[in-house]
């Protein structure tokens, strides 16, 4: 999963989460950032993987959660 993030937004946390079933959804921790690219424009690009794999499980999910500071 990738998202840009703004660098300069301080009023909003963005949790990336994950789940295979749809109703338990799993932070993804700071190990699963595979890269952190600045932009050169006030965003960053972050993404991220999944622990999941296709041969262990054949569906997963991914979203961003946003949590108000």
């Amino acid at each position: 999963m990738s998202f840009l993030q703004n660098l300069n937004a301080d009023d909003a946390l963005i949790v990336a989460e994950y789940t295979i079933d749809l109703v338990t959804w799993i932070p993804l921790s700071s190990d699963a950032l595979v890269s952190k690219v600045n932009q050169g424009d006030g965003a960053s690009l972050l993404t991220y993987e999944t622990p999941l794999t296709p041969s262990t499980e054949s569906q997963q999910f991914v979203r961003l959660r946003m949590i108000e500071r």
